[in-house]
This record gives structure tokens, C-alpha cells and sequence, in this order.
């Protein structure tokens, strides 16, 4: 992420026919591990224990297990939360020109 964020949900739309994941597991400081219905549609969040989950920079998600399929199929991957803190680089110089001057413009 581009800053430390709140995650409260997490949202996984998989394939069809078997290929969707049935169990994930989100990697912080600690492993959580969810167990998995099968969501083509989008309409499932998975909620997260949101003391966990408070100050996260980066998450690396893992998806051991489908619903039988030769291969796991993943369409979407969604989070809702929130930025904990906004990083912006700020603008050093910065020059104004009323009129311009010719010779900076060659």
C-alpha cells in the first residue's frame, strides 16, 4: 500500500466449476486463516479482526486449497478500510512567472 491502512474487510471472487479458493490465509506478523464459501458473484466479505489489522503496510495473501478444481482461479481481490496516514512528498520549488521571460524558453 501506499500507506499504512485499516483493513476491515477483504473480499475474494473466484472462479467457477471447483476453481474457486476455499481457504486463505492473510500473513502480517501472524497468520489469519480464513475458510472460504464459493463467491463468483462478489457478493461475500470476509471480516477481519480489526485489532490485527489496524496499522498494515503490506499483506501477502496465500490460497492453499480450492473446492476440487485442477487449478485455483482468483477474478477480483478487494479490501475496505481506511488510510491511517496520508504520505505526500512535498513540492520544494516552486516558481510563479507573471510574464515570461524569453530566454528561460530557448
Amino acid at each position: 500500500f501506499t500507506s499504512d491502512v485499516k483493513i476491515k474487510s477483504i473480499s475474494v471472487v473466484g472462479g467457477a466449476d471447483g476453481t474457486s479458493p476455499s481457504k486463505m490465509r492473510a500473513i502480517l506478523a501472524r497468520v489469519v486463516e480464513w475458510g472460504l464459501a464459493e463467491n463468483s458473484q462478489g457478493v461475500l466479505e470476509y471480516q477481519t479482526r480489526y485489532s490485527k489489522f489496524q496499522s498494515v503496510g503490506n499483506i501477502t495473501l496465500h490460497f492453499p486449497e480450492n473446492f476440487g478444481g485442477d487449478a485455483s482461479q482468483i477474478h477480483y481481490i478487494g479490501f475496505k478500510g481506511e488510510a491511517t496516514q496520508l504520505k505526500r512528498d512535498v513540492v520544494a520549488t516552486i516558481v510563479y512567472e507573471i510574464t515570461p521571460n524569453p530566454s528561460d524558453h530557448k
